[in-house]
């Protein structure tokens, strides 16, 4: 392990003549930084954070003597030696009553420093190791007790107690007053929790849990009885008993709420996380409690539709239940078609009619997150469809996937899709722009653009400035067929998802938007090209 030390004289000479009479590197010293006087060296010390200070006593400005009750008081973990001259020894006595580890006198030999400064180093790693060792034994009595306070809490959600002195019984061997009155439950979560290390690589996310945890009790516990547990993942679980200052009535009232947001605003400012709360029903006595708490933990669910940071009483959610989902297959099937087809526009607007369809059925987050990875696998395959090797895609882009798991609210989800859809669509093009030459992406924009009305190869090779027989050699060559089928094929298959995703369109309104003004026609070209007629694709 290496250390830093901070040297204190306002003599260069003596500075300069330490530092270079010893090799501090072999000794274990990471850095050596100087000051002249104490008020510098108290103005260094924030920035290096050493480990070992040593000073003089006689200095301008700040003596040492000061600033060693400086260091003292505010950084009590330094180890000091002071360097005083025969004449300084009533200082120097002073000094060590005032905590100095060690004083030497004037001349210093090198040696008799560095046997000094070993000694110290011997004392902070010993210091270090026992204060690791009291570290991880808290941490192990603290998650002990909250295994066994789970533990309670689960029996207690779950039924097993029918007696209310058994209950109370189990409650007082943990520390926790649980009184015959009405009771309820909130569910916290953590917002982001997976996201917690790309936060705060320092404080992991068990430690994260118990400190939101502390918080919610000290709040809560000034104002009535409280307590809570660790939930799944992201949750946890706190109990409240009703008093006539918190609880009137079935509704959880203003009162409570203060207190929530409270714990919100401490939170946010001490751990810099938010927190969404789900409030249930007030019940008669802790032996129902889980009626409460499974109507709390239904309302947390309702993040995913109105977002972090919210306060979510049972009365206010959505529905009793989540519906189920029917999954929507023809919406998925414009949008790849829209991707593979390089429309960015037609493709938003179906990622949104998307996602308006599942917040329509109410799906819940893991629905979200099925359904969006469903789509995002069928994309990959929609470019392997038009000749894009998936396994040359960027990392980033298939980590979009895994970030799925990540996800909480449907507007995370639908800002992931379009974010990711627009890459694709962007390695689309680029795609197209390496393989194809400027007059030839010139002619697929046109038609793109175009496609409602009528393209002539003649009309097209003006709008480009290049004469008919060179463009259909060209267009032939770089995309292996003739411009007529490309221009068929392109509106059959936009005619294809018309047919799909509107319904109430008849075939002749079809036939009319994709370019073909005669509905007979459109429906030879149709049969050609989808191997059936319009009425029968749709059917």
């Amino acid at each position: 392990m290496s250390y830093r030390v901070l040297l204190v004289d306002d003599e260069p000479v003596i500075r300069k003549g330490i530092m270079s009479s010893i090799d501090w590197q072999q000794e274990d010293i990471e850095s050596w930084s100087e000051a002249a006087n104490g008020k510098e060296a108290l103005e260094l010390i924030p920035e290096i954070n050493p480990d070992i200070l040593i000073t003089d006593i006689r200095m301008p400005i700040m003596d040492g003597l000061k600033l060693v009750e400086e260091v003292k008081k505010s950084y009590p973990d330094i180890k000091i030696i002071i360097l005083s001259g025969f004449d300084d020894f009533e200082y120097a006595q002073r000094a060590i009553k005032n905590g100095v580890e060690s004083y030497l006198l004037k001349p210093v030999g090198a040696e008799q420093l560095v046997k000094e400064v070993k000694n110290l180093l011997e004392k902070i790693e010993a210091e270090r190791e026992k204060k690791a060792v009291e570290l991880r034994n808290n941490k192990l009595i603290r998650e002990h007790y909250q295994s066994l306070k789970k533990a309670f809490t689960n029996d207690m959600l779950r039924g097993k107690f029918s007696k209310y002195e058994d209950l109370s019984g189990q409650a007082a061997a943990l520390g926790l007053e649980i009184s015959t009155g009405r009771w309820f439950t909130c569910v916290f979560s953590i917002d982001d929790f997976l996201l917690w290390s790309e936060i705060d690589s320092d404080l992991d996310q068990d430690s994260l849990r118990y400190l939101v945890l502390n918080v919610i009790e000290e709040v809560l516990q000034k104002h009535g009885r409280a307590f809570g547990t660790m939930g799944e993942l992201d949750q946890l679980n706190v109990f409240l008993e009703c008093c006539s200052r918190a609880c009137s009535s079935d509704d959880s009232c203003i009162e409570i709420a203060r207190y929530l947001e409270e714990i919100q605003k401490h939170v946010d400012n001490y751990l810099n996380c938010t927190l969404t709360i789900g409030i249930g029903r007030p019940v008669d006595n802790m032996l129902t409690i889980a009626s409460s708490w499974k109507q709390a933990l239904s309302a947390v669910r309702q993040k995913a539709y109105m977002g972090k940071a919210a306060i979510i009483h049972y009365q206010d959610k959505f529905d009793s239940e989540l519906s189920f989902v029917e999954y929507p297959s023809e919406i998925e099937r414009d949008i790849i078609s829209q991707m593979r087809l390089g429309n960015r526009e037609p493709m938003n607007e179906a990622l949104s009619s998307y996602f308006d369809t599942l917040g329509h059925n109410r799906a819940s987050s893991s629905d979200y997150r099925q359904h969006c990875q469903r789509l995002m696998i069928m994309s990959i395959s929609g470019l392997e469809e038009s000749g894009i090797d998936s396994h040359k895609l960027p990392l980033e882009l298939s980590n979009h996937i895994a970030r799925l798991q990540q996800l909480e609210t449907v507007a995370d989800f639908e800002q992931h899709l379009k974010r990711y859809f627009d890459e694709l669509l962007d390695i689309i093009q680029q795609s197209r722009d390496e393989k194809y030459t400027s007059f030839i992406r010139q002619t697929i924009d046109y038609v793109k653009n175009n496609y409602q009305e009528e393209i002539s190869l003649a009309s097209l090779a003006q709008a480009i400035h290049i004469t008919p027989n060179y463009l259909s050699k060209l267009f032939k060559k770089e995309t292996g067929v003739n411009f007529v089928d490309w221009l068929n094929q392109y509106r059959i298959d936009i005619a294809k998802e018309l047919l799909i995703t509107h319904p109430e369109l008849k075939g002749y309104e079809i036939s009319e938007q994709v370019g073909f003004h005669d509905y007979k026609y459109f429906t030879f070209v149709f049969k050609k090209y989808a191997g059936q007629t319009p009425r029968d694709f749709r059917n």
